[in-house]
């Protein structure tokens, strides 16, 4: 090695910072914040989705002072005053995060069934096949009690209707989030066409100057 002019030197295998030095503590589930969450309803299959960029302990605690207060506003106050139900606030499930508020909202409208209470944004019919596959996916994947990320994609269930725009919904993109089944990848795929929509509702709604009725001349 002198020859090549290259040193050797020992690395010891531990040093003061791997035996002093911990790892911060895991943040528990009720102080994760940007969460997608899920509520069961514990006397039926209903269940509330909903999003926030607080920890989730707080959004609880939201929800259950509207159960106390009866208010009206609240979904969740609602079911338990029409039919007499409680939610199960102990086993509040975290399905999904997202940085940004337009990713929890398409989160949130992925994750949301016929069985779930809440309003949510609507979702574009063209990725309704893929949330279906997808689904149907996760549910075989956590019956069996494992998961294969190696499946082979099936480009006929894929086709898609060509007068519809896929946005930047690719093939390629669709193929990825099969085999990898991440909703979180989905949502940085597919919000841009949350914003959109936000974008183009705003541009079309008349300002108020426009709906003002102009003087009369006399």
């Amino acid at each position: 090695m002198k020859t090549f002019g290259i040193g050797v030197a020992h690395k010891p295998t531990k040093s003061l910072q791997s035996i002093l030095c911990k790892p911060k503590d895991e943040i528990t589930k009720e102080n994760k914040s940007n969460i997608i969450y899920k509520i069961n309803c514990t006397n039926c299959d209903k269940h509330y989705i909903g999003q926030s960029g607080r920890p989730l302990h707080l959004r609880l605690h939201e929800h259950q002072l509207a159960v106390k207060r009866h208010d009206i506003s609240s979904l969740i106050s609602i079911h338990v005053d029409n039919y007499g139900h409680s939610f199960d606030w102990e086993n509040v499930e975290i399905l999904d995060r997202g940085n940004s508020k337009n990713t929890r909202e398409f989160l949130e409208a992925w994750h949301s069934g016929q069985s779930a209470i809440n309003k949510h944004i609507e979702i574009n019919p063209i990725y309704q096949p893929i949330r279906k596959i997808m689904h149907k996916y996760r549910n075989k994947n956590q019956t069996n009690g494992r998961h294969n990320q190696n499946k082979e994609v099936n480009n006929d269930k894929f086709k898609v209707n060509k007068n519809q725009s896929t946005s930047r919904c690719t093939e390629q993109a669709v193929k990825h989030i099969w085999r990898n089944s991440n909703t979180s990848l989905l949502s940085e795929v597919c919000a841009d066409d949350v914003v959109q929509k936000n974008d183009e509702s705003s541009t079309t709604k008349p300002s108020s100057s426009e709906n003002k009725t102009p003087p009369r001349s006399f």
